[in-house]
């Protein structure tokens, strides 16, 4: 991906999850799989009559994926490997 280009976040439905992608960077580790440093993305589910939200990110060194429930923070994963979490 080329620094210069400016990025526009979408939203999309994935079945009954609803997507959106607020950050995108650029890849620097290959050992990734080609996941791309600086990703950031909400996904919004329902679960149990209970909308749950999960707040992703890679950053430098690492990978988070917070999931919050009736707008308080449940579980937070963290890895310095995205396949991890």
């Amino acid at each position: 991906m080329n620094k210069d280009v400016p990025f526009t976040s979408h939203s999309f439905l994935l079945e009954k999850i609803k997507v959106f992608v607020y950050g995108m960077g650029y890849l620097t580790n290959i050992d990734w799989h080609c996941v791309i440093l600086g990703y950031k993305s909400l996904l919004l589910h329902k679960f149990e009559d209970k909308q749950v939200l999960f707040v992703s990110k890679i950053e430098e060194t690492l990978c988070t994926v917070k999931i919050y429930q009736d707008q308080k923070l449940q579980t937070t994963y963290v890895s310095n490997n995205p396949i991890n979490v």
